[in-house]
Order: structure tokens, then C-alpha cells, then sequence
């Protein structure tokens, strides 16, 4: 293979993964989780992601002044309670699936 007809292969599997890599969030996004609180279930890409965040106070010379990502959080569509995702990391695996990522900053 010569140095063009390697760099077409290399575009063709970037595509491919491209392709790939959306069926995958299309499929994430069909699973189901389930509420804490009242038990019902739904699907991911109908959900919207909370990703919480926490101020770090500046102190000493050079430490602090950041924000630093916290736990994911998603609102039940059915009884409104706001579910944790601190316990439950594979459902964050799913950040990407989700209908929209909102980013809450708290201090």
C-alpha cells in the first residue's frame, strides 16, 4: 500500500467509528432506569443529565479558586424527584445518551 491509499483506509475507518460510535449513544440512549422513588421507569435519551459541580475557596498562595465536576443527578419525568447517580456509575457512563447535559454550579 502506498502512503494515499493508507490515508483513504484511515478515512474510511474514522467514518466507520463515527457511524459506530452514534448507534452506540443511539442504543445507550433506548436504555431504561429506573426512579428511586416511585419505581418507574425511562428511557435515557428522554432524560436530562444534571452535572453538578463545587467551588474549592481559594486559601494559601497558589490553592483553590476551581470548580470541580460533582456528582450526576436526573429528575424523574413521572414524580419529579431529583435522582443521585453517585451510587450508580454505569448509568453515568451514559452522560453522552442523555436528551441534554445541564451544568448546576453551586457554592
Amino acid at each position: 500500500m502506498n502512503t494515499k491509499e493508507i490515508q483513504n483506509k484511515l478515512n474510511q475507518l474514522f467514518n466507520e467509528e463515527k457511524v459506530l460510535n452514534e448507534e452506540l449513544r443511539k442504543a445507550e440512549g433506548r436504555r431504561l432506569i429506573e426512579c428511586e422513588k416511585c419505581g418507574k421507569r425511562s428511557k435515557v435519551s428522554n432524560l436530562t443529565y444534571i452535572q453538578t459541580h463545587f467551588y474549592t475557596l481559594p486559601h494559601g498562595c497558589t490553592d483553590g479558586d476551581y470548580w470541580s465536576q460533582d456528582e450526576g443527578q436526573f429528575i424523574c419525568p413521572h414524580c419529579n424527584c431529583i435522582n443521585r447517580l453517585y451510587k450508580r456509575p454505569d448509568i453515568c457512563k451514559l452522560k453522552d445518551s442523555f436528551k441534554e447535559v445541564v451544568n448546576t454550579y453551586e457554592k
